[in-house]
């Protein structure tokens, strides 16, 4: 890849290189990661566990695709709602009132959730101090005195200092309510954004697009001015190869999966039936001459039984594993962890979920659930399973993968309960 990267630029391979090693520390300290993800052996370029659009220089740009989306046209529009999704915590209960209706494209689903967190802030305006020049016959600023003498038509030149809306944080929210009510197909998710544009005043000039600090009056907007910034940077450019000016959009790649299937299970059981990331105590250990302290496993998603879903269970997201090697097994410490939740729990049932890597062979519409193992330790099943996540941007594309997984899951447990005798 360097060989090619310098070729395509008109530079030397030391230099190529250069760009990417920088890339990988830049990467790592906006992640917190404790290496560089970019890893280079010779010419031979591989990322780990990120994935996004990154600026190497100007006009010059790398996608890292995930493998469950793959390198496929139409993957930027997958990953853009999947990294919001990650990284926008608000945009979840949003995404989930949106899903239910058939135009869940993604501007849409993006310019509600904008929408609807501009005007809930509207009441307390962002606003920033400003030294700004004016003429009048009031004297209300800072002015010369030679002014005063021999008057303008228009009245004495004034500099005054107040708190004004004509700032960078309002540009950048009515820029990005600008770049989705173009972008949307919906006529009533249009007029709520083209509503927020008429409201905030223009400013000339290029919009920032690294994240500044907001005034400490204002921190209730920081979700509003990050989403626009994550717009800014996707929707206007870095979703088109070669279009971006944005210094780069990377997310953690593990953490977003998890956040998604977060996501689908609450939105599909209900949020009073699942509970993310609660302790359960394993036992004890004892350190010589020491009290006893408790031993804790935390399963990312505990689902209880109801009537109409069935039997509950745990759920544990998982990235990496054998399956995309062609070795159909669960590992063994996943299957020691599995034991072990269940232990602390005293759930009977660990779903072990993975990204689906699209190929040529089974299922491929969203959602779609395909079993890959079923592991029984004395009352204790382990079913690892995985999801088809390509297509999530699409119409109703989020609403089809929250009812795939969660139907998919149900329908496993079920059958595994019909089989145990």
């Amino acid at each position: 890849m360097i060989r090619q990267i310098a070729a395509k630029v008109g530079i030397e391979r030391s230099a190529a290189r250069a760009l990417l090693e920088t890339a990988g520390r830049r990467v790592a300290r906006t992640l917190g990661f404790d290496a560089s993800p970019i890893q280079i052996v010779g010419d031979d370029v591989r990322a780990v566990d990120f994935a996004g659009m990154l600026a190497l220089g100007p006009r010059m740009e790398i996608e890292v695709a995930p493998k469950f989306l793959g390198p496929s046209e139409g993957w930027q529009e997958d990953f853009f709602l999947l990294a919001l999704l990650s990284q926008h915590g608000h945009l979840l209960d949003e995404g989930l009132s949106a899903s239910s209706s058939s135009k869940t494209d993604l501007p849409t689903l993006i310019g509600r959730a904008l929408a609807s967190l501009y005007w809930k802030n509207r009441r307390r305006p962002i606003r920033v101090y400003r030294r700004e020049q004016f003429q009048g016959f009031e004297i209300e600023g800072d002015f010369d005195p030679v002014d005063l003498i021999v008057p303008d038509e228009e009245g004495y030149s004034q500099i005054v200092t107040g708190l004004t809306r004509r700032n960078e944080f309002n540009d950048a929210v009515r820029r990005a309510a600008m770049t989705l009510a173009l972008a949307t197909p919906d006529a009533e998710t249009r007029m709520r954004l083209e509503r927020v544009v008429h409201d905030l005043p223009p400013r000339p000039g290029s919009p920032r697009l690294t994240e500044r600090r907001l005034p400490s009056r204002s921190s209730a907007w920081k979700p509003t001015y990050r989403l626009s910034l994550d717009v800014l940077r996707g929707l206007s450019g870095s979703l088109s190869p070669g279009g971006s000016e944005a210094p780069g959009f990377v997310v953690d790649t593990w953490r977003a999966w998890e956040n998604l299937l977060t996501l689908a299970v609450r939105s599909y059981f209900g949020g009073h039936l699942t509970q993310s990331q609660r302790s359960a105590q394993l036992g004890r250990t004892r350190r010589s001459g020491g009290s006893f302290r408790a031993v804790n496993v935390t399963p990312d998603l505990a689902v209880s039984s109801s009537v109409k879903k069935g039997s509950g269970f745990l759920l544990d997201a998982k990235y990496k594993g054998r399956f995309e090697r062609g070795n159909a097994t669960v590992q063994s410490a996943d299957l020691y962890e599995s034991l072990a939740f269940s232990r602390a729990t005293g759930q009977g049932v660990v779903c072990l979920v993975y990204p689906r890597v699209p190929d040529a062979n089974g299922p491929t519409s969203t959602g779609a659930v395909r079993m890959l193992e079923r592991i029984e330790v004395d009352e204790v099943r382990v079913v690892a399973l995985d999801v088809a996540v390509k297509g999530l941007s699409a119409p109703a594309g989020l609403k089809r993968f929250c009812d795939g997984l969660g139907s998919g899951v149900v329908s496993m447990i079920q059958d595994g309960d019909e089989r145990v005798p």
